[in-house]
């Protein structure tokens, strides 16, 4: 399957057969709740990788189905004396900081060498700009750190106008899991179950939350047919909001067509991704969204707001179906667009889209980057 990895290519040796490279001895710290960090450290331990993970109060430190081992690092203000210690506890050759404007704080804080951040969408385009400390901070962080990784140009960019070094900055994707995430048939078990058998399905893999716009979507779904329905998770919903989407959807008569479903587990979502007619990512702000990586790679239509990182995925395949950022006439017309592509187009989408994924956004082809660049920052 294209884009997919070998075991020649998973085998962690460098040099004639039979000669291992030593392991890496890795501290990722980090929201370990994550899914992102949990697989991104859970490909390095997959690899035999000495792989530690830490974070605040809000992880889960007795987790015994994750791959590595897992710590708490006590109270926020005194959390980087938690990682200088741990680090040196463990003799780890990398601190690896997922996300900027906090874990990267702390790991620069920590006085650990050397350091790598890997920075989000949120980071430089919300955080960063909201406060001069924050952007001061930022600019110590990314200055001092030995490697810094972002899942988009823009975001790359960004990171070197702050104090990043261009040549120690690198585009690395979360990517998806391209076995995974693969065409298949649509679940009728699962349309059963949410009561939308016959129905088009729009499913919304994003927060409920008011950066991701749900809102603005269920407003979409007012002038499209009525066989045309909602899904979404409440996965990192924020609860105020999700009772004021739901009553905005009873006002206006949307009840019968909108499904919030509990949290859909990483193991699960494929699953709806192949329900869904099409997918919609509408926020304000965004990095290059993993969502819609794993929408493409089912094959699934998308429809998502014009922003730099998602265009660099979409323009060649589905640039009709970019959306102005808050604008519910055109998102609208691009999900109707989406919901009545013929079987012929869809499959033509669904291969482009499938393809694209799986030459720059396979997970496990990203990770293979990223642990050579952990080699060369390992090295003596």
């Amino acid at each position: 399957m294209a884009g997919s990895l070998s075991d020649a290519h998973l085998s962690n040796r460098d040099g004639p057969p039979g000669r291992p490279r030593p392991p890496l001895r890795l501290l990722f710290v980090g929201n370990v709740d994550s899914i992102h960090v949990r697989r991104w450290a859970g490909f390095f331990a997959a690899r035999g990788h000495d792989v530690h993970a830490a974070g605040l109060w809000h992880s889960r430190p007795e987790d015994a189905e994750a791959p590595f081992a897992i710590h708490r690092l006590g109270r926020p203000r005194t959390a980087f004396l938690g990682v200088r210690r741990l680090a040196r506890h463990l003799g780890s050759q990398i601190v690896h900081a997922h996300n900027l404007t906090y874990y990267g704080w702390i790991a620069r804080a920590a006085l650990v060498s050397p350091y790598a951040v890997t920075i989000w969408g949120s980071d430089v385009l919300l955080d960063v700009p909201a406060s001069r400390m924050r952007w001061a901070w930022a600019r110590v962080v990314l200055h001092g750190a030995a490697c810094v990784t972002a899942d988009s140009e823009e975001l790359v960019n960004a990171a070197v106008r702050l104090g990043a070094d261009p040549s120690r900055t690198h585009e690395i994707q979360f990517g998806v899991d391209t076995t995974h995430f693969s065409p298949g048939p649509r679940p009728t078990e699962l349309l059963a179950q949410l009561g939308l058998v016959g129905r088009r399905i729009v499913f919304s893999p994003r927060s409920i939350t008011p950066l991701y716009r749900t809102l603005l979507i269920v407003d979409a779904l007012r002038g499209l047919p009525d066989d045309v329905a909602l899904v979404g998770s409440l996965a990192g919903a924020d609860p105020a909001y999700v009772d004021y989407v739901t009553g905005e959807a009873a006002r206006w008569g949307l009840s019968h067509r909108v499904r919030f479903v509990p949290a859909i587990t990483h193991d699960k979502i494929a699953t709806f991704y192949r329900a869904a007619d099409a997918v919609v990512s509408v926020p304000s702000s965004d990095g290059t969204p993993v969502s819609v990586l794993e929408a493409m790679s089912v094959g699934a239509p998308v429809v998502a707001t014009d922003l730099p990182a998602v265009r660099s995925w979409l323009s060649s395949i589905g640039a009709h179906l970019l959306v102005p950022v808050g604008d519910v006439a055109a998102t609208r017309a691009a999900l109707r667009e989406a919901l009545d592509l013929s079987a012929r187009e869809r499959a033509r989408l669904a291969g482009a889209s499938r393809a694209i994924v799986a030459e720059r956004g396979d997970h496990g082809l990203n990770m293979l980057r990223m642990e050579a660049i952990y080699r060369d920052l390992a090295r003596p």
